[in-house]
């Protein structure tokens, strides 16, 4: 995993929620349920390796 960028999105404050949308699908998936979430958590939504605008790791697909 050393030098691949992963991308996420973060909003809101509080305790933290960490959402991983179901592969193939970006963090954009997630992004209307974190924003519903963001007014009593930190939500972290992470694009999975290969998917949206993180990196692949390698290899076939």
């Amino acid at each position: 995993m050393a030098g691949r960028e992963f991308h996420y999105l973060r909003t809101g404050s509080g305790p933290v929620a960490v959402l991983l949308p179901a592969f193939p699908w970006s963090a954009g998936s997630l992004a209307p349920l974190g924003e519903a979430l963001a007014g009593e958590f930190t939500v972290i939504v992470m694009d999975l390796p290969g998917c949206g605008n993180s990196h692949s790791l390698g290899g076939s697909t």
